[in-house]
């Protein structure tokens, strides 16, 4: 029989960072508009609160760095991680600029409407730099596991989307705007992520 191995401490500090970070990082933008509709906060003040998502965003991104080794860390991961910095930091700064626009300088029609379809520019652009990964990996494992974790965020974003929707039409649960749909998404991918490096260790 096979002797299991137990995780280095030094490991599952890695793990426990990185997977926290993650979590923080997406759940972070299911936080923001509660905390409006709790305190009844508008105008420029919302703003405020958009500091949480760039605090987890910072957060994951340094623990996306923090232990990274040659065999789960390539050149292809690193210009992956660049690509995604650019495009949720340009998200963050277009999505402050569509509230701004409408809380502040009362923006409306179609001024409005193109504002606000900005900030799903960069989430394309999130995409775009996943399948530049899939093609750029020269690994041919670490390309099939981002390939599986692929499919179950995609399997993982359906069920929870049917769920919810059936949930919703009962009028059990409330709204959830459809653009939460790539945070479920990206949830589920670096979930698996972070399992398959602590499998592979």
């Amino acid at each position: 029989m096979a002797s299991h191995v137990p995780l280095s401490h030094g490991l599952m500090r890695l793990v426990a960072y990185r997977v926290t970070a993650t979590l923080l990082f997406l759940a972070s933008f299911f936080v923001v508009k509660p905390i409006w509709r709790a305190f009844d906060i508008h105008g420029p003040w919302r703003m405020v609160f958009l500091l949480i998502p760039l605090g987890g965003m910072v957060l994951f991104f340094r623990a996306s760095r923090w232990g990274k080794t040659g065999t789960d860390f390539s050149p292809a991961v690193e210009r992956f991680l660049n690509r995604l910095f650019v495009c949720m930091t340009a998200y963050l700064a277009l999505l402050v600029a569509a509230q701004l626009g409408k809380e502040v300088f009362g923006l409306s029609g179609t001024v409005l409407a193109v504002l606000r379809v900005l900030p799903a520019i960069p989430m394309i652009g999130c995409i775009f730099a996943m399948g530049r990964y899939l093609a750029e990996e020269q690994d041919e494992y670490q390309r099939l596991q981002a390939a599986r974790a692929s499919l179950f965020a995609t399997g993982l974003l359906l069920t929870v989307a049917m769920i919810w929707g059936f949930l919703e039409q009962a009028g059990l649960v409330r709204h959830v705007p459809a653009s939460s749909a790539f945070i479920v998404w990206a949830m589920g991918l670096g979930i698996v992520r972070c399992l398959q490096q602590v499998r592979a260790r």
